[in-house]
């Protein structure tokens, strides 16, 4: 049944229209907007989302690699450390031996030019630092008799005074040497060898005083003197 004021319009020729869809409308522009969303920004932020992922990934990867990397070389570096101090102390070792040796030839120099200046000043004695080692040099015609091995008693009291020095000191090492020319006779060699045991043997038992490491040796020389050398080094303190 109509009501009266659809009557009143329907006898003045107006007809009531239908009432819009409004909640459609709106319900289609949300939907438009929400695709035109998908559309513009969650695609092409998933894409991104997906591309970043990986590469994230492949970053993570490469700094895992590097603070491997880092930590490696920090232990190289430390072990490297490591040995260079300890090389380092070594060579420190070695030069502080190498200061106490050369002190101690200067002062086993000194004391012999002290104890032999008469026989440095008649030349019948020579006194030479070759770097690490002391060079005593004695004239044979001095040491031993003529044409023989046996140590003169002039000889004796030369070799005696050098000994009680070179005795005082236990890091001492002395070395009775007589050099042989290359091309000598056979029998010189022999006879360089006697000279050389006979004067050690004079150092050992015959001056009250022993040179510590006492030995005796023939060496070639191109050009020999008539000489015998006592030399002298310098071992490292016990």
């Amino acid at each position: 049944m109509q009501s009266v004021t659809d009557l009143e319009l329907q006898s003045l020729g107006i007809r009531r229209g239908k009432p819009r869809p409004w909640g459609w409308f709106f319900a289609g522009l949300v939907a438009v907007a929400g695709v035109g969303f998908v559309v513009s920004y969650y695609l092409p932020l998933k894409k991104a989302h997906e591309i970043l992922v990986p590469e994230h990934e492949q970053l993570g990867n490469k700094a895992m690699e590097l603070d491997h990397a880092l930590r490696a070389t920090k232990e190289k570096l430390a072990s490297t450390e490591k040995q260079r101090v300890a090389l380092q102390t070594v060579k420190d070792k070695q030069d502080a031996a190498q200061k106490a040796s050369s002190y101690k030839l200067e002062i086993v120099e000194a004391t012999l030019k002290n104890v032999l200046a008469s026989h440095l000043k008649v030349q019948h004695a020579a006194i030479d630092r070759e770097s690490s080692r002391l060079v005593v040099t004695l004239g044979k015609i001095w040491v031993f008799l003529p044409s023989s091995a046996r140590v003169s008693p002039s000889g004796q009291k030369l070799l005696c005074a050098a000994a009680k020095v070179l005795a005082s000191d236990a890091n001492l090492r002395v070395t009775v040497s007589v050099p042989v020319a290359s091309d000598a006779p056979t029998d010189d060699w022999p006879a360089a060898g006697e000279q050389a045991a006979s004067a050690a043997a004079v150092l050992h038992g015959s001056c009250g005083a022993v040179p510590h490491g006492l030995h005796a040796e023939i060496r070639p020389s191109a050009s020999p003197e008539e000489s015998l050398q006592l030399v002298v080094t310098a071992s490292p303190a016990d």
